[in-house]
């Protein structure tokens, strides 16, 4: 509730005026936002088993004023309002970085692989490469997150396969959210590219972008001293730093 009640919904109440013949809510949208974003962040996605919780656990009781909306109306209160509940993100984003949970300092960038649903839509998902080079649908899904308390300041979803097109619209779109840059961000190998290094909307920070892994299998040469390089763990990465002049 303490999340909830700053944020402005003004976008959900107007989009309980649409002329469909459906304008009227049946629970007010501050329920339901509390419900379904308490259910997001406890990792309970189901329509049906916020429902169910509303009735079982006491948080969801508390956040939902004891009442029990239906899984048909958290399923379509979601669906006809992605647009204004998306804009909320920002908008909590905003509150976090007034007190104090994000800097800025330094951002994170990396991204995960996530398969469609068996009989989902094939023309919403992409080809993705899964367990050792088979391929299966799903997607590419992107994040940065700030150090200071690991709050996430950008996310995509997208049907490209591979990173290195995804880190600078990422990157830009942490400034956009947050009207300023990062003083500096790391990224995996999978992100590599000259051009990702040399573009104008990285310039002036410290971009660290992993550049390959080392080979893991090769033993050390000499059994005293050193290990060299070949030998570390396959966990490091060589890593490359970009700055512009301007920063150094």
């Amino acid at each position: 509730m303490d999340v909830v009640d700053p944020l402005d919904l003004g976008a959900i109440y107007a989009s309980y005026d649409e002329k469909d013949g459906r304008g009227q809510w049946a629970y007010v949208p501050e329920i339901m936002v509390r419900v379904s974003l308490y259910g997001h962040a406890t990792g309970v996605y189901s329509s049906r088993k916020i429902e169910a919780r509303t009735y079982e656990d006491v948080a969801f009781r508390y956040l939902s004023s004891d009442q029990h909306p239906d899984d048909d109306s958290f399923a379509e209160f979601r669906k006809r309002r992605l647009e204004a509940l998306a804009g909320l993100f920002t908008q909590a984003l905003l509150l976090c970085e007034r007190a104090g949970l994000v800097k800025l300092g330094h951002v994170a960038i990396d991204g995960s692989k996530i398969k469609a649903k068996a009989g989902g839509p094939s023309d919403r998902s992409s080809s993705l490469g899964w367990n050792k080079g088979s391929f299966v649908q799903g997607y590419n899904a992107q994040a940065a997150v700030d150090a200071t308390a690991q709050v996430i300041v950008a996310a995509e979803v997208t049907q490209q396969t591979t990173g290195n097109q995804l880190l600078l619209p990422l990157w830009d779109q942490v400034e956009k959210n947050l009207s300023r840059k990062s003083q500096a961000a790391s990224a995996g190998a999978g992100y590599w590219s000259e051009d990702n290094a040399a573009d104008p909307s990285v310039a002036g920070i410290g971009l660290h972008i992993a550049t390959g892994r080392d080979k893991h299998k090769e033993v050390a040469a000499r059994p005293s001293g050193p290990p060299p390089r070949s030998s570390r763990s396959p966990a490091h990465s060589r890593w490359r730093t970009q700055r512009s002049p301007r920063s150094i």
